[in-house]
């Protein structure tokens, strides 16, 4: 979604009180650890040059880094060891897709104050279902699909292309958007659909409930057994949008530890899969951005903490890194703030998007429908992800690309991206017993 999102709540935001730590905090384990000793936490601590607990970033009055948070060491460490693992000789081969398919047009407070919405919903949302379902992906977690009308849509061609759908219940489901698609044939007989569960984070921000659309932000969970018997999870979240950055930050952070200590639960014979929007990139290269207007944004390298928390309290690896450890850093390096060219130019740099692969970066200029929305705000991100906990099941990464990254004609419309964000695809192998 968009990062600069409406003025009506960022002006509300000053009014609000600072976000509610979670309840449990300090009562787990993973709370106590320290930055400085901790694999998936301890670039914060480098970057802040200071060490604390994880708990004590919740209670930080402001998350302020010395230098940007860099985990090239943890990517490459990681994509080393993951690719020293021989694929699985017997193994289910999986397409796992998450994408967040931008099908965003809601009335901000009951209606009179404006309106939410990603351009050309409507051209988009007649073909969406098709274009989705027809690559014949095995699991599908897709965001933003907000409306119930736009979910029956999904539901019914799910079933025209063989998969099994899941929403969420008539009571919440407009308020997370979240989905789940799986082809029917990784269903095997012990499967049950009773194992499918949906859940709202305890810390909200109240501010997307009223004068926003009314989201409540959570995850969709889909438990069932492959025909092998392997045990297979699935979590699909959107967390809260970053347009009030230090407390929607905070915000974040605390619903990637939930979902963190959820999965952390699940036996480790099961078999997690995570997908989802994040809502925050994992590497920014400036932490103050200048804006064409002369203004500037400050507070982007305390973005990129909730996607680690994530990985700290789940004992969760990132897909992509274990493939591409060296391209966020190193793509992110070569992003542009140059205001004087950024209502010209995508990223504000003449010819970026045809010089930079389609790789790190799930939100960008060089989608059509980002450039419409808003120009220069912000640098691209990486906020989509797919990430797995490594148990007792072989789960081989082979291969993680970006995905609908190209334009379509839509008739009588004109020619542009599917959604305003691009996909993640990851082609893996699941060990066989």
């Amino acid at each position: 979604m968009q990062k600069s999102f409406i003025v009506v709540v960022l002006l509300s935001s000053a009014l609000a009180c600072g976000p509610n730590v979670p309840k449990t905090l300090g009562m787990v384990a993973a709370d106590e650890v320290s930055l400085s000793e901790s694999e998936v936490l301890g670039y914060l601590y480098q970057a802040l040059g200071r060490d604390m607990s994880v708990a004590d970033l919740f209670y930080e009055p402001e998350i302020s880094f010395e230098r940007a948070p860099d985990p090239s060491e943890l990517f490459a460490t990681r994509a080393e060891a993951a690719r020293a693992l021989a694929p699985p000789s017997a193994a289910r081969p999986l397409r796992v897709l998450s994408y967040n398919v931008g099908l965003l047009d809601q009335p901000m407070a009951l209606g009179f104050i404006g309106n939410i919405s990603v351009p050309e919903v409507e051209a988009r949302r007649s073909q969406a279902p098709r274009l989705v379902y027809e690559r014949g992906y095995d699991i599908l977690l897709l965001q933003e699909l907000w409306e119930e009308y736009e979910l029956d849509l999904f539901r019914v061609a799910a079933g025209e292309y063989g998969y099994r759908f899941y929403g969420g219940t008539d009571q919440h489901h407009s308020g997370h958007g979240l989905a789940i698609a799986v082809k029917e044939e990784l269903f095997g007989p012990d499967s049950e659909e009773e194992a499918q569960h949906e859940i709202l984070f305890e810390i909200q921000n109240d501010l997307e409930t009223f004068p926003g659309p009314g989201w409540r932000r959570g995850y969709l969970l889909w438990r069932f057994v492959t025909p092998e018997g392997v045990p297979l999870r699935l979590y699909n979240t959107h967390t809260t949008a970053n347009f009030a950055f230090l407390r929607e930050g905070r915000t974040r952070m605390a619903q990637a530890r939930e979902l963190g200590l959820a999965i952390a639960t699940v036996p480790s014979d099961e078999v997690v899969i995570a997908g989802g929007d994040l809502n925050g990139g994992a590497y920014y290269h400036r932490d103050v951005w200048q804006n064409p207007d002369d203004s500037e944004t400050g507070g982007w390298w305390a973005q990129a903490v909730s996607y680690p928390l994530l990985m700290h309290y789940g004992g969760l690896h990132d897909m992509f890194t274990e493939r591409h450890p060296e391209a966020d850093v190193e793509l992110g390096a070569l992003v542009v703030n140059n205001p004087a060219q950024a209502l010209d130019h995508p990223q504000a740099s003449p010819g970026y998007c045809e010089r930079t692969p389609h790789l790190a970066f799930t939100y960008s200029e060089c989608n059509k429908l980002v450039w419409m929305q808003g120009r220069g705000d912000g640098p691209p991100d990486r906020l989509d992800y797919l990430l797995y906990r490594p148990g007792d099941v072989q789960l081989h990464v082979v291969r993680v690309e970006t995905v609908f990254t190209e334009r379509f004609d839509f008739p009588g419309a004109g020619t542009f991206e599917l959604s305003d964000h691009y996909g993640v695809l990851a082609d893996l192998r699941l060990a066989i017993p």
